[in-house]
């Protein structure tokens, strides 16, 4: 049986959701307000208590890309669509390679 401790995943969560916010930021050139990042970076850390729950995998999948599009909105404000899905793909960007640096070490 293996043990998640909820307040741990919540803040480890919302550390790496910050930096990868403000990484996307830097990268687009896009302004940061910090607040904003921590509020985008919360519901992110928020959203990793799911795995404590047992949901199908096309629920999950929809809600992720729903959460990440909330997260980007949050911390990067109302823009036009273009601007949107580029910094979107980019916190994607990212992601994936933090993720892939995580699993390298």
């Amino acid at each position: 049986m293996t043990v998640i401790y909820a307040d741990i995943l919540v803040t480890i969560n919302l550390a790496v959701d910050y930096l990868l916010l403000f990484a996307a930021a830097r990268i687009a050139g896009a302004e940061y307000r910090r607040l904003y990042g921590l509020i985008g970076a919360a519901v992110g850390a928020l959203y990793s208590l799911v795995i404590l729950f047992d949901f199908p995998a096309f629920v999950l999948g929809a809600t992720r890309l729903a959460v990440s599009s909330l997260m980007v909105l949050i911390t990067f404000g109302k823009r036009n669509f273009s601007e949107f899905i580029r910094l979107l793909f980019i916190f994607y960007i990212c992601s994936f390679l933090f993720s892939g640096f995580m699993m390298l070490i």
